[in-house]
């Protein structure tokens, strides 16, 4: 992360304020006059005091976005006239150049989560890619992520108090809730977290996804979004990286969008890298920015409070973690598996199994496509482990291991081809076993997750075991 001090403030959009309105849960019993619980605090973001400090917030959501935050938690105004240093605010001038990438939409949103909590890894931020790219490959592991992130800061909000400290200065909208409501209600209303250290200021995002055929995934993802940026807004990310970095990515998309400063001077696009673009002028959007139009930028490092230790009753703290973790595993990124083509070359009896069916021109070659073999994943995910490619040059023979040394293949004449796709070592909830054949008259491998789609045996093959797991067509 690149940080600039600049002398002057820069910068921010407007951000049509959020106003936080009485919502109602399921039914409830009716209540006499006595017993009614209190109205849902009304303080808007963007009111130029305490904005969106000590308000609940949805980390399955956008990433420092008041789109994602939910009703007031904390009683801030209260706090702030019994200890006034307990509740800071601090103007700013720092502007941040933040690049986050990573191989695929899981890596990449545990990259980005880094920046609140190295703790906070699980279906977090999911909404910073739906948000933007909502088709139904999005979250396909054919892709590669990074986001480029121009921040300027006009204040810094945050509050220095124990959970100790904050728990007696609930809302009794929320200490309401907590008496008389399920926990999944609970988290409707207020959220996974509370925010309690944040940036107010203006932000371009920018959203980079393209394929790449390069081996370092990520390196592609961060190379890709800086020739993007250096292109459309003549910014210079701050990430150095050869030529040879971006040759092999394509079907690249940018999105773009500002936060904060005259919401008419606002920008938000969509571009398809590789095909002429104008360059487009950031400083108008940049010179409206004002302390009284910014808007949550950014979270600091330790800024979320998670909502379950605000709750002094025991079993229903239990009970509202225990929610929360399933409502974080239900809404975790599962990255989509991509299908392995197999190709057949008749005359020099060899299969190849791919997860690019680019990758070289196969029916020039001589190669008959024979469809999807599986599906597997075209960048690691948890769990998976990298299949390897070895070719023999004089057999004509490609074989694929999940264990590079199980052999001695570079002195048995193979070379090594890389990594093609990852795979399961072991059987996990909707995989099948890829079973391994070879054929010594004919120094060929083959592969299939069905072991009666031939009679293999019968035509001088000899069963090897299971190759590794994947994923069914």
């Amino acid at each position: 992360m690149k940080k600039l001090f600049i002398p002057f403030l820069l910068l921010f959009t407007i951000f049509a304020s959020c106003k936080k309105t009485s919502i109602e849960n399921s039914p409830t019993p009716k209540l006499d006059s006595a017993s009614k619980p209190p109205k849902l605090a009304t303080m808007s973001s963007g009111d130029g005091v305490h904005d969106l400090l000590g308000y609940g917030y949805d980390v399955t959501g956008v990433y420092a976005n008041p789109i994602s935050s939910k009703f007031s938690v904390i009683d801030v105004a209260r706090l702030k006239a019994d200890f006034p240093t307990r509740v800071e605010s601090q103007a700013s001038t720092l502007q941040d150049l933040r690049l986050v990438a990573g191989e695929n939409a899981q890596s990449y949103l545990k990259n980005l989560a880094t920046n609140v909590s190295s703790s906070l890894t699980l279906g977090i931020f999911k909404g910073s890619i739906s948000g933007s790219f909502s088709d139904n490959e999005s979250f396909s592991s054919k892709y590669v992520y990074s986001s480029f992130n121009l921040i300027i800061h006009q204040k810094i909000l945050r509050l220095n108090a124990s959970y100790s400290i904050l728990k007696q200065y609930l809302q009794p909208t929320f200490e309401y809730d907590i008496q008389h409501n399920t926990p999944e209600a609970i988290v409707a209303s207020y959220g996974t977290h509370v925010l309690s250290d944040f940036v107010l200021g203006a932000k371009l995002e920018a959203l980079y996804r393209s394929e790449t055929k390069k081996f370092d995934r990520t390196t592609a993802a961060k190379a890709g979004v800086d020739v993007g940026i250096k292109a459309i807004f003549s910014i210079n990310t701050g990430y150095n990286y050869s030529a040879n970095d971006t040759y092999d990515n394509y079907s690249q998309t940018l999105n773009y969008k500002t936060y904060g400063g005259d919401p008419t001077k606002s920008l938000v696009g969509s571009i398809t890298i590789g095909q002429p673009v104008s360059g487009i002028n950031i400083a108008d959007w940049q010179g409206s920015a004002t302390p009284q139009n910014s808007q949550l930028v950014d979270i600091n490092q330790g800024g979320l409070i998670p909502i379950y230790e605000l709750i002094d009753d025991p079993a229903k703290k239990a009970a509202v973690m225990t929610y929360v973790n399933q409502y974080l595993a239900a809404n975790q990124v599962n990255v989509t598996p991509v299908p392995i083509h197999m190709f057949f070359q008749t005359s020099q009896v060899n299969h190849v199994y791919t997860a690019n069916y680019n990758d070289y021109p196969y029916t020039q070659n001589g190669f008959v496509y024979l469809g999807e073999a599986f599906k597997a994943y075209a960048s690691q995910i948890d769990g998976t482990q990298p299949v390897h490619v070895f070719f023999h040059p004089t057999q004509k023979n490609h074989l694929y291991t999940i264990n590079r040394f199980d052999y001695p293949y570079e002195q048995n004449g193979f070379t090594y081809m890389g990594v093609n796709f990852y795979a399961y070592p072991t059987q996990v909830a909707g995989s099948v076993a890829v079973h391994c054949y070879f054929s010594n008259s004919q120094k060929n491998h083959v592969y299939t997750i069905n072991k009666y789609d031939y009679p293999y045996e019968a035509n001088g093959y000899a069963y090897l075991g299971i190759a590794f797991y994947a994923k069914p067509n």
